[in-house]
């Protein structure tokens, strides 16, 4: 009797260490078949987020401290009531792009360091879980590559009249680390207008050339 019993705690404690492992592995699997997919969403969308508040930010900056205009950009020529090109000053739009380049790569960097809030929930993919569940504390640090360039828009706007919008368009790649090993990274692409002016006149074709 003695042994049988024995015999029956043994096989009930090799059937306890099965059903733990089989549990751990099951809690692996979904980790990484969901949670940690999820994770990388979530991340990587708080950080363009940042990234894209972070490069408005720097536009406005350098808008606000060097007081462009229009005018500073581009030069509108006519022949009597006929617009016959548009030409961009090639100098101040360089060193536009290069002074928005510099501070939307410090802005991001700015951002760095920063602690988001997560609940396990979040990471569940269904919206009844969504912040439930025990907080999870992320610290995500961002870096980034800049290019910045210009883009034009012509709206009519009445009888000959069209408005020839600026914008600087900036993309960012931004690179994401964390304490947590979380190595990925996502482009943010963003369009700001900077400046605009109603052109009178006819516009048959608007030629724009490099000054």
């Amino acid at each position: 009797m003695k042994r049988y019993h024995r015999s029956r705690r043994i096989s009930r404690g090799k059937i306890f260490l099965v059903c733990f492992f089989l549990s751990i592995a099951s809690i692996y699997i979904i980790f990484e078949s969901q949670i940690e997919p999820s994770f990388l969403d979530l991340t990587r969308l708080k950080a363009e987020e940042l990234s894209t508040n972070a490069i408005n930010t720097a536009v406005l900056k350098v808008l606000d401290e060097n007081n462009y205009t229009y005018e500073d950009f581009v030069k509108v020529n006519a022949n009597e009531s006929t617009v016959t090109n548009i030409s961009t000053n090639t100098v101040t739009t360089n060193r536009f792009k290069s002074m928005i380049s510099l501070a939307a790569q410090e802005e991001i960097g700015n951002m760095s360091g920063m602690e988001v809030n997560y609940r396990l929930g979040d990471f569940c993919g269904a919206e009844i879980l969504n912040g439930r569940g025990p907080e999870i504390l992320v610290k995500i640090y961002l870096s980034s590559s800049v290019i910045t360039d210009m883009e034009s828009t012509f709206d009519s706007c009445g009888i000959n009249q069209t408005k020839h919008t600026l914008n600087v368009k900036v993309t960012a790649k931004v690179y994401i680390t964390s304490d947590d090993d979380l190595d990925t990274y996502t482009t943010v692409v963003t369009t700001v207008p900077v400046a605009e002016n109603i052109i009178v006149g006819n516009t048959p074709s608007i030629n724009i050339q490099k000054g």
